[in-house]
């Protein structure tokens, strides 16, 4: 069967700011890279096969 996990990049600067972002990207905070490295380690052992970036 077919699964799907969506996640959601960690806070960058802008959303810091309270700026809207669109499309472009802004650079990832401190507390942003922490939260993908724990998205990283709690999903590392469920065997994703591929990763899809909207980029």
């Amino acid at each position: 069967m077919l699964q799907v996990y969506l996640v959601r990049h960690g806070e960058t600067e802008w959303n810091v700011a309270h700026c809207i972002q669109g499309q472009s990207d802004s650079p990832l905070t401190e507390v942003g890279i922490r939260q993908a490295k724990l998205v990283a380690e709690r999903v590392k052992s469920i065997g994703i096969t591929h990763i899809v970036n909207d980029h």
